[in-house]
């Protein structure tokens, strides 16, 4: 049987790599919105292993907020979620800027900034929601 929750933590694991490539290259606008991208199908991974319903939005945070409590996750992942949801929200804020840079004025040195300190921990984030999905 194909389990759903794996497939979404697969393809964010495909968005992280794009998003390492875009940083390599110093492509940051792109590396931030794949970032972004990934954390929110990892997100996205825990409402399929569960059957919760959910829009097709990317801001999921007050859905997580408002489900979160009635969940049994992993110690490691339920320990981690305020800090998860703390960086979605940090990429959220910069999705816009970074899928438009050709009609924003951002500055890519605040993208590069972000990309740098989202980096390491949405790859932390996404080993975690694996870990979840294959339970």
């Amino acid at each position: 049987m194909e389990n759903e929750a794996v497939n979404a933590v697969n393809n964010a694991k495909r968005w992280y790599k794009t998003a390492t490539d875009a940083y390599d290259d110093g492509n940051y606008d792109t590396c931030v919105y794949s970032l972004e991208m990934a954390l929110e199908i990892g997100l996205k991974s825990i409402f399929l292993k569960f059957e919760i319903e959910y829009p097709k939005i990317h801001d999921v945070i007050p859905i997580f907020k408002l489900r979160a409590g009635s969940l049994k996750f992993n110690k490691k992942l339920e320990e981690s979620l305020d800090e998860i949801l703390e960086t979605f929200q940090l990429l959220l804020k910069y999705r816009n800027d970074a899928g438009y840079m050709f009609s924003h004025r951002t500055d890519m040195s605040i993208l590069k900034r972000v990309a740098v300190e989202s980096l390491p921990e949405v790859n932390e984030y996404l080993e975690l929601l694996e870990i979840e999905a294959r339970k």
